[in-house]
């Protein structure tokens, strides 16, 4: 992937100036600078498909797909396709309901499955975090055992 860098072309490795970088979910990140700071505060969905599978169901894979023990053996073998940030915007009457709760002192939380910085960007947005730091505000599972 090529992109300008300073009124120069240069072709992107992947590679800060402190070695690899990391994506916002702490994978390697191969695309340029940009291309992580898009997907923050999207969920992501990486679309991979298998090498040799045409979907045709007489295919060995076929048969394969159909056995859920053969599912780690066959997802190491994907070829990468793309990947999909989706946004899911909060109701309009978020903000009013989380103004409303802090008048009344109740304490408003966000409790999620996802990776930590989709409900964070997301608890930015719908005003529960401000600008300050949000180390003991946001935790992962294993943070908060």
């Amino acid at each position: 992937m090529d992109r300008k860098d300073s009124g120069s072309s240069k072709k992107w490795d992947g590679d800060g100036p402190r070695g690899p970088r990391r994506g916002p979910y702490g994978g390697v990140s191969h695309g340029p600078p940009l291309a992580s700071t898009m997907l923050e505060g999207l969920t992501t969905v990486e679309l991979s498909k298998f090498e040799t599978y045409d979907g045709d169901e007489d295919h060995l894979a076929h048969r394969l797909l159909l056995e859920p023990s053969n599912y780690s053996s066959i997802e190491s073998k994907l070829i990468f396709v793309a990947l999909a940030g989706v946004r899911d915007p909060p109701r309009k009457e978020v903000h009013q309901v989380i103004k409303d709760s802090r008048a009344a002192e109740i304490r408003v939380m966000l409790i999620t499955g996802n990776y930590k910085n989709t409900p964070e960007a997301i608890c930015h947005e719908i005003g529960l975090f401000g600008h300050e730091d949000t180390g003991m505000k946001s935790l992962t599972g294993k943070e908060f055992m």
